[in-house]
């Protein structure tokens, strides 16, 4: 399982893609659709699931460079 950000359409968004056969083929379920804002650099903390409430954070607004950005924590609910 992975999650990630990557863009669709003008901003990016949250996925978490699966595989049940080591890796031949995926299946992909999104978190976040429909964002105004770029959700970006999704991260599940340690000993938790990403099915858990709170199982995957992630930073989303306006986020031209990891120098320049004004975001806020987001977490799955």
């Amino acid at each position: 399982m992975v999650v990630l950000s990557r863009q669709i359409g003008s901003v990016n968004e949250i996925e978490r893609w699966t595989t049940a056969n080591g890796g031949a083929s995926w299946s992909a379920e999104a978190i976040t659709t429909n964002s105004v804002d770029t959700q970006v650099r999704p991260f599940i903390p340690y000993g938790l699931s990403s099915r858990d409430p709170l199982g995957v954070l992630w930073m989303a607004g306006r986020y031209p460079s990891y120098t320049t950005y004004q975001t806020r924590i987001q977490a799955t609910r």
